[in-house]
């Protein structure tokens, strides 16, 4: 629980948070690889009932898919007046969000959330067509379209802007295994590992990483992305109820529920990997 607090899901407009924890044994399974599933991949579009798709509000956890009623635009002014705090203002506001304002969309992606499939899919918008993640796809939106590429995205009512967001704890626990027993337990990315001094090459135990998040000196709106509050990504915490679809993302219907997304928004034609498509959701492997 020490984790899912530190770790809230989101923080809707109310400023209430919101979050469902997992089951013991779908947190275990996330320790293995053993939960990982190949999906056969297809020629056909996906089928999508958005009717079931329900309100994003203060009465329901998120636990699957769902759209913001009456997400709230950028007016002129949403950074106050002063030249120089505005211009910080706006990059802030920006920093993060991949934007293609040709197909007028928007999407926050997050480390351990899918990112790595969502930003090969997404690369095909800007004619990368690449079996490897854009990691840098934010940057290279923001450095094609501007701030202003951004702003028209965010005020545009028929624009679609998704987010993604984790069960906290599972999320951590699959950043932990990711980071700290990749690479024969020798990734230098393992924090905790660094933190208390302990020799690379070797496991180390859960503890030692919830030591690591918990400790008072951790400070999690500064480390790696893996490990950050989903809240600190995209400037959620400021920028959540500007977004049209929040999604829970679920290991086992991800390449579904990500296919729709992509048809709901218009783009469902580049939900491909690399030059032959299609549906890299829809036959890749998702940790």
């Amino acid at each position: 629980l020490g984790v899912s607090v530190m770790y809230p899901i989101f923080v809707n407009s109310s400023g209430a948070t919101k979050t469902k924890i997992k089951g013991k044994a779908a947190i275990v399974a996330d320790l293995t690889d053993s939960n990982k599933k190949e999906v056969g991949s297809s020629t056909e579009k996906p089928s999508c009932d958005y009717e079931s798709w329900q309100p994003f509000d203060n009465n329901r956890y998120l636990t699957s898919i769902q759209f913001n009623p009456a997400p709230t635009q950028f007016s002129i002014n949403y950074c106050n007046s002063s030249v120089t705090s505005r211009e910080t203002c706006r990059q802030a506001a920006a920093k993060g969000v991949v934007i293609h304002p040709p197909s007028n969309f928007a999407f926050c992606p997050m480390e351990k959330n899918g990112c790595s499939s969502w930003l090969t899919v997404l690369g095909n918008l800007f004619g990368r067509n690449s079996t490897r993640p854009a990691y840098y796809l934010s940057g290279t939106s923001l450095k094609k379209f501007g701030i202003e590429g951004f702003e028209k995205v965010f005020s545009n009512p028929d624009a679609q802007r998704v987010v993604v967001v984790r069960d906290p704890l599972a999320r951590f626990v699959s950043g932990f295994v990711s980071k700290c027993f990749g690479h024969n337990c020798k990734n230098p990315f393992c924090f905790p590992r660094k933190k208390f001094n302990l020799p690379p090459g070797e496991p180390i135990s859960f503890r030692t990483g919830l030591d690591w998040i918990l400790d008072n000196s951790t400070d999690v709106s500064a480390i790696d992305g893996h490990f950050s509050l989903q809240a600190s990504h995209c400037n959620l915490r400021n920028q959540l109820h500007r977004y049209t679809i929040i999604a829970l993302m679920d290991k086992q219907s991800l390449p579904h529920d990500a296919s729709c997304l992509m048809e709901k928004a218009g783009i469902g034609k580049y939900n491909y990997k690399g030059k032959i498509p299609p549906s890299h959701f829809g036959r890749s492997n998702q940790t």
